[in-house]
């Protein structure tokens, strides 16, 4: 009840109730210290003056009673007498450490830094431990805004253990700025120069180049750090998958060119890192305007050479999986993907997943070299092993879309009205897209003559016949001018152009889509599609930047709207 009264502003039922609490339990500060703030609050200096003077005489050794004693006389405007409290209270100060914790605490109550900083300062040396109060000092001159104080103590107090490693690590972050990233960096170089035996400071220097996006500069300390304690590659592995995630890939496959060449085929992460390794460098290849021959023929020759080392087994599936889409979508060689996986879906004991992936894409590579009934023959087995979940749905929407690729619209929209529920955010937008398109089409004329030639284009551009979509696209738009499908066949000839890496053509036909169409169902795609080629492919930033500020604000229930404002954040932190 005090407790309210005091937080409701009603001090004089607060110092009521305190104060008979404290006179039965006089040893018990809190009660104290509230009855005391709540006589202050009411301007009653008197009984406050009188109150504090009674339990300095009753507890001689609690030295904070000066400090709240002091704190009084200045708002009777005794600056002076204040003053020399304050000292006297700091002078009194022994190696108890409560006391001077509860000192420090009494000054940080009134305001008073200085003070308390000067009180632990003080209790450092009494304790004869400069690491006992370096929490309380750094966060203390964190608070003054002394960057190097603060930076100081709290290098002294993470070197007490892991734990409070750990610790100043989450509170540094909070504060991380261009200046204390610049302080921090110095004194850990002093330090790693001072005390080459403290593992800890390279890996907090590494920590800050991370936090700074300088993944380079990480590596080199990590690098340095996993030597010196024969570790098995770990941080260095952690920090390829984050360099990577931000498509730094330079460094990303640095650090997994380390591990694959230092580290023994035993190392926990040596099958992960040739995996991700390759899967970095063809990446890295996607970011580039071109696609050099000898690039392409470096991985190949990676892939082959991994699985003859490590061998086709259940550990290496992935990878086995990994190459053959590598043969298909970079080295436009279907027959060689459809050799992989169909030795991979033939081995016995391989995870039920496993294999119902592999033919989830072998059925794709049977679709672009136009056997697709083998492709929906691959689907259905993989839609009747796995009825429930992600794969059997990914399979019932790959029929559906096999099924408007052939024509029959009717078929493919009643399949696709049931994936539109799907617990896959992914397949479900994706079901909502094409149902929405073929429910706009199928109704616009007595004819579906135009969407059979859309569907046949967007087939032949699955296939890689390239110049036959472009011969059916045009065809469209000269045997039926003004069509609601000129968004459509603008939108799929800038994804082929895209994917021919002819980024010119591909941005002037997004830039079309957006100008004339930006409200229709290709608008928001691409957009999305034209600021991902400025971030990622044609290093035009800001161009990207303005597209995906338009997306989240303008198109606010466009499925990209999310990650166009995470990708807004990225681009703008």
């Amino acid at each position: 009840m005090a407790q309210q009264y005091f937080k409701d502003g009603e001090y004089e039922k607060a110092a009521e109730l305190y104060n008979k609490l404290y006179e039965k339990n006089n040893k018990n500060d809190y009660y104290f210290k509230y009855y005391f703030n709540s006589l202050i609050n009411l301007g009653d200096y008197d009984s406050a003056e009188k109150a504090i003077k009674s339990a300095i005489r009753d507890r001689s050794k609690d030295y904070y009673l000066l400090a709240r004693y002091g704190g009084l006389l200045e708002k009777k405007y005794e600056n002076e007498k204040a003053e020399d409290l304050y000292k006297k209270s700091i002078k009194k100060l022994d190696e108890n450490r409560n006391q001077i914790i509860q000192l420090a605490n009494a000054f940080q109550e009134l305001a008073k830094y200085d003070y308390a900083l000067e009180v632990y300062e003080k209790g450092t040396d009494l304790l004869k431990d400069e690491s006992v109060f370096a929490a309380n000092l750094a966060s203390l001159y964190m608070r003054t805004g002394d960057q190097k104080n603060m930076i100081k103590y709290y290098l002294i107090y993470g070197s007490r253990g892991e734990n409070t490693y750990k610790y100043i690590k989450q509170v540094i972050q909070k504060q991380l700025s261009d200046s204390l990233a610049f302080e921090l960096r110095n004194q850990l170089y002093a330090k790693i120069q001072e005390e080459p035996e403290q593992f800890m400071y390279v890996d907090l220097l590494a920590w800050v180049f991370v936090q700074e996006k300088n993944y380079a500069g990480a590596l080199r300390q990590l690098i340095s750090l996993d030597k010196r304690l024969a570790e098995d590659g770990r941080r260095v592995f952690e920090l390829a998958g984050i360099a990577e995630k931000d498509k730094d890939f330079e460094t990303a496959i640095k650090a997994l060119e380390y591990l694959t060449e230092e580290k023994s085929i035993n190392s926990p992460f040596y099958l992960d890192a040739k995996r991700m390794w390759l899967t970095s460098l063809r990446n890295k290849l996607n970011t580039s305007v071109e696609l050099p021959r000898e690039e392409l023929l470096k991985i190949q020759t990676g892939y082959k050479e991994t699985l003859k080392e490590l061998g086709k087994n259940n550990q290496t599936a992935l990878l086995s999986h990994d190459f053959a889409e590598f043969e298909a979508f970079y080295m436009n060689d279907l027959s060689s993907a459809i050799g992989i996986l169909s030795e991979m879906v033939e081995r016995t004991g391989l995870n039920d997943r496993l294999k119902a992936k592999a033919k989830l894409s072998l059925g794709d590579y049977y679709l672009m070299t136009g056997e697709i009934w083998e492709g929906s023959l691959l689907y259905s087995q993989v839609d009747k092993d796995f009825q429930e979940g992600f794969l059997g749905e990914l399979a019932r929407f790959k029929n559906a879309r096999l099924s408007y690729f052939n024509g029959d619209f009717e078929w493919s929209k009643i399949q696709l009205d049931v994936l539109k529920a799907s617990t896959s955010k992914l397949i479900s937008n994706d079901a909502i897209d094409l149902a929405v398109f073929i429910s706009e089409n199928i109704g616009l004329d007595t004819t579906t003559i135009p969407l059979q030639m859309y569907a046949s284009a967007e087939l032949s551009a699955l296939q890689n016949k390239y110049d036959e979509a472009f011969l059916t696209l045009d065809s469209i738009a000269l045997i039926y001018p003004d069509h609601e499908l000129e968004d459509d066949i603008w939108y799929l000839k800038a994804n082929i152009y895209s994917n021919q890496k002819d980024f010119e053509k591909a941005v002037g036909f997004y830039q079309k889509v957006i100008d004339k169409h930006a409200d229709d169902i290709r608008g928001d795609n691409a957009m999305y599609e034209l600021a991902q080629l400025y971030e990622n492919v044609l290093n035009q930033k800001e161009k990207a930047i303005a597209i995906y500020e338009t997306i989240f604000i303008d198109f606010s229930n466009s499925t990209f709207a999310i990650e166009a404002r995470k990708r807004y954040r990225v681009l703008t932190e």
